[in-house]
């Protein structure tokens, strides 16, 4: 294969099974994970599609650009390791508290809004018509994700 694509493609794999391990482990397999990998593997193949039509292609700025994403994995599963400590020492302080996965869905909706609107640059860049409402919701969906947890 051409330029790093086997790499690619293994990154790309890498992501898929870790959100799917992470996700079984903590019974949170939703579709928000699914959104997420696929604007995750989209916003990636867009930037380098531009990237390549804009002449400024590097694999060196390819590859750190997977492994940035491959990183996203991290900040997942902080969020449902957050919702899970959360529980635990409520639990141990006799109480019931139940996030209900609110931390975890809130990286995701932050994560998806980020990928999205990375997406939807990419196309304008291409020339590509986007309609203001897309960008309106990305936005939105960016900004419930940092409303759970306030804003810094």
């Amino acid at each position: 294969m051409i330029g790093g694509t086997e790499t690619n493609v293994a990154a790309k794999s890498v992501i898929g099974t870790v959100m799917c391990v992470i996700s079984y482990l903590r019974g949170e397999f939703n579709e928000l994970l699914i959104v997420l990998a696929v604007f995750i593997v989209s916003d990636y193949i867009c930037g380098v599609t531009l990237a390549l039509v804009k002449g400024r292609f590097s694999v060196k700025k390819g590859m750190l650009g997977a492994v940035k994403k491959l990183f996203y994995i991290f900040l997942v599963l902080m969020g449902f390791m957050i919702d899970l400590l959360v529980a635990l020492v409520g639990e141990r302080l006799g109480l019931t508290v139940a996030t209900n996965g609110a931390f975890g869905m809130a990286i995701n909706c932050y994560l998806i809004g980020t990928e999205g609107l990375s997406i939807l640059e990419s196309l304008v860049q291409l020339g590509l018509p986007v309609p203001n409402f897309m960008k309106k919701a990305l936005g939105l969906i960016k900004d419930s994700g940092e409303d759970v947890c306030g804003k810094e």
